[in-house]
């Protein structure tokens, strides 16, 4: 999230998911992490790989994840089922190079990387000791990394891309989520809706509601839309756009979204 002007938190989205797709050497590899931070903060991973004598798929706890200054790797212990006098433990490494993201909603990078499969066996060399023997091989990989920001579940509207001064402006604001969310009102023209105008280079708030006012509950259900008619607040021209904030039943602090930003432009009379 990001912190604009002091105000509440601004998240572009309800999270953000990675999904790396690689093959080479007659090996396929799917990885994909997905961090939702609505209406509860969590990543949940998966694993999926064709070759190496076989195929699976791993999730949660059994994919471990280790951060490094080149990127991050995963490990997995893939099933074995030889008969063997001597245990074995077979694990698959990937390396996922660090790419960071464009600031666009979806992007895709390719990417060259490299998966491990390391064999480890035990050595007897006599009772109680005991010794290890292991083999590497080295698969070289290529694929695409595509990075998606996740969209809001609830989202924030306005009816025209411009609006001459004094023109009403109409804002409707629609729950996608499954869930009800909760609101308050005293925000532009005492609505549930906070208009801003930018102003150099922040976000000031319009047309705020007299100080004194109680606020009033306001609830919103899963799949249901709300329209605001703001009838005063384009009084002077400049670059606008809506804010709203809510809370729900999972979130510890309230969440915000916003409209597009749209003009409203000076009468030709120059009022």
């Amino acid at each position: 999230m990001t912190q604009q002007n002091g105000g509440a938190p601004v998240s572009p989205g309800d999270g953000e998911q990675r999904r790396y797709d690689l093959a080479g050497d007659g090996v396929q590899i799917q990885f994909t992490s997905t961090h939702i931070t609505w209406p509860i903060d969590i990543t949940t991973l998966s694993l999926s790989y064709q070759g190496l004598g076989g195929g699976g798929t791993f999730s949660g706890d059994a994919i471990r994840s280790q951060t490094s200054e080149i990127g991050t790797l995963l490990t997995v212990t893939l099933p074995n089922n030889k008969k063997t006098l001597r245990e074995e433990k077979i694990t698959l490494t990937v390396l996922l190079p660090d790419v960071h993201p464009t600031g666009s909603p979806e992007w895709s990078a390719n990417i060259k990387t490299v998966a491990i499969l390391t064999t480890s066996i035990v050595m007897t060399t006599g009772a109680p000791s005991t010794g290890q023997t292991q083999t590497y091989q080295v698969y070289e990989l290529e694929g695409t990394l595509t990075f998606t920001i996740l969209p809001h579940r609830v989202t924030l509207s306005v009816d025209a891309a411009s609006y001459h001064v004094g023109e009403p402006i109409s804002v409707t604001l629609s729950n996608h989520s499954a869930q009800t969310i909760s609101f308050i009102n005293l925000k532009s023209e005492c609505s549930v809706i906070q208009l801003q105008r930018q102003e150099d280079g922040n976000w000031k708030e319009v047309s705020p509601c007299p100080r004194g006012r109680d606020p009033l509950d306001y609830h919103l259900e899963a799949g249901k839309a709300l329209t605001v008619k703001l009838v005063s607040s384009s009084g002077s021209a400049g670059l606008y756009r809506a804010a709203f904030s809510y809370s729900t039943s999972g979130a510890t602090e309230p969440l915000v979204v916003s409209s597009q930003e749209f003009q409203v432009i000076a009468n030709p009379e120059g009022h």
